[in-house]
């Protein structure tokens, strides 16, 4: 499925450049192509005026001396002839009758009759009064001009025009090859790296629905089970069926908080969740919970030190921020060893208020860090199977700060400490 989306984002991009390219690359030659044109008209023409009448005896004149003709009587049916051409263009000129047979020719240097013959016969096919022929790989441009014995025409060198735009066209190929090739990778990495972000999406949605259907399958399992047992015993007294019916509240408790954490979580990934903010003390707070999990964490031998600088006030969800208390200070508990310690601080800067736990245990790899805000995950579940939970408090502890715009980050040691620190910003609300 990510290959094709891939391929299509891939054919996309670079469909795109090449049109945009191709667009360009045209536009270009046209203008080119256009110019070169109108310069050759523009030269033709004025060869053409250059090019008056003249007496003429009826005979080719002498190519290699600059003939000066008289101009013709109007009085007399002169044939006409040419004035020099100009000495800084490669041209040539002949005069034919009305079959196009060549009565008279006019060149500067040597030329072939092959030439004349070939230039008579490209201006007898032609269909327009300009037009251009090839003759051994020099491309003539010619204007053919109507007079009184037939037609004067006038043929200039124009190969270097031609050159240039043929190699105009090859530099073109070759750039835009060079450029489809070089953009291919470049999208190619582009496009693998913009869809990575979907993949990864997508398979943590997998992950989800998956580890979710693996949480609720073993409370459905024992809920099955105790009522299957209740119903074999039908002549049996509710009283005396107590304990499968407390298992079976104690698996709908467990259910039902596991369904409202992923209705929280699923509602935090669509929307910024508005909630209902006021000012509070979060020290006054951060001890109060403190001191009611103390109970939970002698039962451990586990120490609780706490640090907390008091006065700190925050504007925000108080109920909000006393669940990611509870969520931290919970963990740390549950992943300290019997004679443990934890640490907890409450402090501010310049720019934030800076709550953190730390607690001595097994810690976690720097490898697996990345991953305890994902929903689900417990690393080295075989050592941390007697903890109870989803691997959902991390996630939605996450969620609420960033509700908050603040951060949340976590650093271990591995077989010392974990640490959890959360930033949340200064207000003065």
């Amino acid at each position: 499925m990510f290959e094709k989306l891939r391929n299509k984002l891939l054919l996309l991009n670079i469909s795109i450049i090449l049109v945009l390219m191709l667009s360009a690359f045209t536009t270009i030659f046209l203008i080119t192509y256009n110019t070169a044109n109108i310069e050759i008209d523009k030269e033709l023409n004025r060869i053409s005026t250059l090019n008056g009448k003249t007496k003429s005896e009826n005979k080719p004149v002498d190519l290699f001396e600059k003939p000066n003709f008289p101009m013709p009587s109007e009085e007399k049916n002169e044939f006409p002839d040419f004035n020099p051409l100009p000495e800084r263009t490669v041209s040539f000129a002949i005069i034919t009758n009305s079959s196009w047979n060549i009565l008279n020719k006019m060149s500067f240097f040597t030329l072939e009759d092959s030439l004349y013959t070939a230039a008579a016969e490209a201006a007898k096919i032609s269909e327009s009064r300009t037009g251009y022929f090839v003759f051994d790989s020099i491309y003539w441009n010619y204007l053919i001009n109507s007079h009184e014995s037939g037609y004067r025409i006038v043929y200039l060198d124009t190969s270097a025009h031609h050159i240039m735009l043929n190699n105009m066209l090859f530099a073109f190929f070759v750039v835009a090859t060079l450029t489809i090739i070089i953009i291919f990778i470049i999208s190619l990495y582009l496009t693998n790296k913009s869809i990575q972000p979907i993949k990864n999406a997508f398979e943590r949605q997998k992950q989800f629905v998956s580890d979710a259907s693996h949480e609720l399958k073993t409370p459905l399992a024992v809920i099955s089970t105790n009522l299957d047992l209740v119903l074999n015993n039908d002549s049996e007294t509710i009283k005396s069926q107590e304990k499968w019916l407390l298992y079976i509240k104690t698996e709908i408790l467990r259910m039902s908080k596991l369904t409202n954490d992923l209705l929280y979580l699923a509602q935090a990934d669509n929307i910024k969740k508005s909630v209902s903010s006021n000012k509070f003390n979060l020290s006054n707070q951060l001890e109060s919970i403190v001191l009611s999990m103390e109970a939970l964490a002698f039962e451990k031998s586990i120490r609780i030190d706490y640090y907390i600088n008091p006065g700190i006030e925050f504007f925000g969800n108080q109920e909000q921020i006393s669940q990611v208390i509870l969520i931290l200070i919970d963990n740390a508990i549950k992943y300290t060893p019997e004679n443990g310690v934890i640490n907890i601080s409450l402090s501010k800067d310049t720019h934030f208020i800076i709550f953190k736990t730390t607690n001595s245990g097994l810690g976690i790899p720097s490898n697996e860090l990345d991953k305890i805000f994902d929903r689900f995950y417990r690393f080295d579940s075989s050592r941390n199977k007697d903890c109870e939970g989803f691997g959902l408090g991390l996630p939605i502890a996450q969620s609420i700060i960033k509700n908050h715009n603040g951060k949340i980050s976590a650093e271990s040691v591995k077989d010392s400490t974990t640490s959890f620190i959360v930033k949340l910003p200064l207000t003065h609300k």
